[in-house]
């Protein structure tokens, strides 16, 4: 996994460089990497969507949301 070091403020990673497609790919697609990434742009984490736990957050958050509607 080659992502590139965020710096931290209060114990969350972040990056206010400009996003590249490589470091998007490499945070929010990558297999074998852990469910919560740091952000591509800004402070806190992001779903890893390689990650199979992301998409049970992903229907848990639709599911609520149109049991609400």
């Amino acid at each position: 996994m080659s992502q590139t070091k965020s710096r931290r403020l209060l114990g969350m990673p972040y990056d206010f460089r400009a996003p590249t497609w490589r470091r998007i790919k490499a945070r929010m697609w990558c297999p074998g990497g852990p469910m919560w990434a740091p952000r591509v742009w800004g402070w806190g984490y992001t779903l890893n969507f390689a990650h199979k736990g992301s998409w049970v957050v992903i229907t848990a958050l639709m599911l609520f949301a149109f049991r609400a509607v």
